[in-house]
C-alpha cells in the first residue's frame, strides 16, 4: 500500500470530540503510513458546489496556516 485517501468534505472539522485530528490525520497517527486528505484548501468560506452551480460570486482565498498545522502534528508523531 502507498497510502490512505482518508478524505472527508471539511477537512478543517476534528473526527472526534476533543481531539484536533481529522480522519486523514488519525489514519496517519495509527498506521504510520501517507494520507491524502481532501477538501476546499486555501478557500474560505466557499462550498464549491456553489461555483459548480455558477452561484457564486467567488471567494477570498485563505492561509492554508491551519492545513499546515495540522500535517506537522501528525508527521512528527
Amino acid at each position: 500500500m502507498d497510502l490512505f485517501h482518508a478524505s472527508t468534505r471539511r477537512f478543517w472539522e476534528p473526527e472526534f470530540a476533543g481531539s484536533d485530528l481529522n480522519l486523514a490525520g488519525w489514519t496517519r497517527k495509527r498506521t504510520g503510513h501517507p494520507t491524502i486528505s481532501v477538501g476546499p484548501v486555501g478557500l474560505v468560506g466557499a462550498d464549491f458546489t456553489e461555483q459548480l452551480r455558477g452561484q457564486s460570486t467567488g471567494s477570498p482565498l485563505g492561509t492554508l496556516d491551519e492545513l499546515v498545522r495540522g500535517r506537522a502534528r501528525t508527521s512528527s508523531t
